[in-house]
């Protein structure tokens, strides 16, 4: 008998740990059902509702281009530093397969804020990228300045306060960045 429990006591081990394994996740399961009260649309029936009810909501989109992403990927605060992005958008291999949704404040500060712009709304797309760009309080800012017709740079500075046009502060401060801006 002790032979036979020594061969057999291994198999029955890790049996009753996938049993354990089993019950454990269904458990978990119906914890996160009961306490998270989680309910996704389980028909096309629901989702088109929410579809609707989006829609019929000045304040909330659901938005789709009906086609399908590798990956959906999110990236905001770049303030003008070009630089920076492009690293970025390499070390994640951003690939046309991808969508890029950029989630407000791409200019201002750094000393690239017009070349972002340009690279994801023309350059990127251009080159077959799916990019999404949304305004932030910094290009809400701006597009208000310039409807408002302050185009000058000193206008623009007291408007502003402050804008970091270089990398980190000027030597001798905003008045540097003025005087580069003219």
């Amino acid at each position: 008998m002790s032979t036979l429990t020594r061969r057999f006591k291994k198999p029955i081990i890790i049996i009753l740990s996938v049993l354990l394994l089993t019950v454990i996740i269904i458990f978990s399961v119906s914890i996160r059902n009961h306490f998270l009260n989680y309910n996704p649309p389980k028909t096309k029936r629901q989702i088109e509702q929410l579809v609707k009810a989006s829609a019929d909501n000045p304040k909330t989109r659901f938005v789709t281009d009906g086609q399908h992403y590798q990956r959906n990927l999110f990236v905001s605060d770049i303030h003008g530093r070009l630089p920076g992005l492009k690293k970025t958008l390499t070390e994640i291999h951003f690939s046309k397969s991808d969508r890029l949704f950029v989630l407000g404040d791409s200019i201002d500060h750094g000393r690239f804020g017009f070349d972002v712009l340009l690279y994801l709304l023309k350059t990127l797309p251009d080159a077959g990228y799916h990019v999404t760009v949304m305004m932030g309080n910094h290009e809400q800012m701006w597009s208000e300045l310039a409807s408002d017709g302050k185009t000058d740079a000193e206008q623009l500075s007291n408007a502003i306060g402050t804008i970091d046009i270089y990398e980190g502060a000027p030597p001798n401060g905003w008045q540097y960045s003025i005087e580069n801006w003219k």
